[in-house]
């Protein structure tokens, strides 16, 4: 159950997220598919079990390393490395994490953040997309149901890719009904404004004959008057 704001003067203002909109409404929100991590996971086992071993043959080791300053530099070095690139290894884990898509009603955000150096946002109004392909080649990508969606935009040639889309069937279902349900909105904006412009005129027609009248009965009732004068 969605819970309602606290204070209706405040809509849905930052509600889920920073910047969500008054009226806008989140429907869903995703990270890449977890095989884009898989890697990095592995790596970082990896690099793991091998510092572990470094660290644990020390004891077995230091003899040897008493007796050559080089080797000794060098396992130091490979130790330093190892934990450098270990460390490196949990930011890109930690990055996918933060690396969110959100589908609202009215936009497509982009949200694109690391542990320190980055964070960007890209966002997409729906009511520009003109077309929504989905891409789900080969045999991997159909068994664990994920691919890429490709945004057209309306407005130019440029395009959009959401690459590793998780559940992709799902989203592309729910981008579409979100494209079409924007879609009717504007169109029923565009028709109230169409509607009002043209009150708007009319009014001002009417208005200007009412004017117009008010004029000619004036003129007519001063040249009633004026032969009045003359005719006394």
């Amino acid at each position: 159950m969605i819970e309602q704001p606290k204070n209706p003067t405040q809509g849905n203002r930052d509600k889920y997220f920073k910047g969500q909109q008054f009226n806008e409404e989140l429907i869903c929100f995703f990270r890449k598919h977890w095989v884009t991590v898989l890697p990095h996971i592995a790596m970082g086992l990896l690099l793991g079990i091998i510092e572990l071993g470094f660290i644990l043959g020390f004891t077995k080791v230091s003899p040897f390393l008493k007796e050559s300053t080089f080797f000794a530099l060098v396992y130091v070095a490979v130790v330093i490395l190892l934990t450098v690139y270990l460390h490196k290894t949990f930011f890109r884990i930690f990055g996918h994490f933060m690396d969110t898509y959100m589908f609202t009603n009215s936009r497509i955000i982009d949200h694109k953040k690391t542990v320190i150096l980055h964070n960007s946002h890209e966002m997409l109004d729906v009511v520009k997309i003109q077309d929504i392909q989905k891409s789900q080649d080969g045999f991997w990508r159909n068994l664990l149901r994920y691919g890429d969606l490709v945004i057209t935009l309306s407005s130019s040639k440029a395009s959009k890719s959401l690459s590793y889309v998780p559940n992709v069937n799902f989203h592309y279902r729910c981008l579409s009904r979100t494209k079409r349900d924007a879609a009717l909105r504007y169109n029923h904006l565009r028709s109230q404004n169409t509607v009002s412009k043209k009150f708007s005129e009319n009014r001002a027609i009417r208005d200007a004959i009412k004017t117009e009248e008010f004029l000619i009965d004036q003129a007519i009732e001063f040249e009633g008057r004026v032969h009045a004068v003359f005719d006394a």
